[in-house]
């Protein structure tokens, strides 16, 4: 194991910098790194925005660079999880839905430009804390259990699925409440202004 904070730029790269020869002999890399946030836009410091940007995007990215090209002379994959908040706005959830949005756009770039196999998980409710370790606008911890993850897919089960979808070399799968977020995404993209009506009637938080 090799712990490393990706909000630290410099972290980062003294890990590659020390373990590089470890990570060339990878053949897979899972890119699962993140924070969420519970905040409106408008109450959400700066300095917030930047930390959850440091981590779901800018760190991910910073490893990226350093692995893909080891990642595309093993044959191997790149698994990023990104999130269904990656394909609209959810509210409470900007910045964090700014940098899934930013995940989906990078990758896609990548996996043209490098011809490098690269799978984007796009997860709906999955039963794990990150609705509790989730961010506030100032910068605290939100500390609840939003009823979408306490209800959602269990883990063990959405990682049999991301295994399955690597395994069938898959770019791009929607987990957790499946039926519920292709039709979120099928809405957004054909029906926006229906989309966006039944959203605002939606409970997020």
């Amino acid at each position: 194991m090799l712990p490393c904070d990706l909000s630290d730029e410099t972290a980062v790269s003294e890990m590659l910098k020390d373990h590089g020869k470890v990570l060339a002999d990878v053949n897979f890399v899972f890119l699962n790194a993140g924070i969420s946030q519970r905040s409106l836009a408008k109450d959400t410091e700066m300095s917030v925005v930047r930390k959850v940007m440091d981590v779901n995007f800018f760190g991910t990215v910073q490893l990226s660079q350093f692995i893909v090209s080891y990642i595309k002379s093993n044959e191997g994959k790149i698994i990023v999880i990104s999130s269904v908040a990656g394909k609209f706005g959810v509210p409470f959830r900007s910045t964090y839905c700014a940098s899934k949005h930013a995940l989906h756009g990078y990758f896609e770039a990548v996996r043209i430009e490098e011809d490098v196999d690269v799978l984007l998980v796009c997860p709906g409710f999955i039963e794990t804390d990150i609705s509790k370790n989730a961010v506030t606008g100032t910068g605290a911890i939100y500390g609840e259990m939003d009823n979408g993850q306490a209800n959602g897919m269990p883990v063990d089960k959405a990682v049999s699925k991301i295994l399955e979808a690597t395994r069938k070399g898959k770019k791009e799968i929607f987990i957790g409440g499946f039926r519920e977020t292709k039709l979120a995404v099928f809405m957004h993209k054909n029906f926006p202004s229906i989309f966006f009506k039944i959203l605002r009637k939606t409970k997020v938080k």
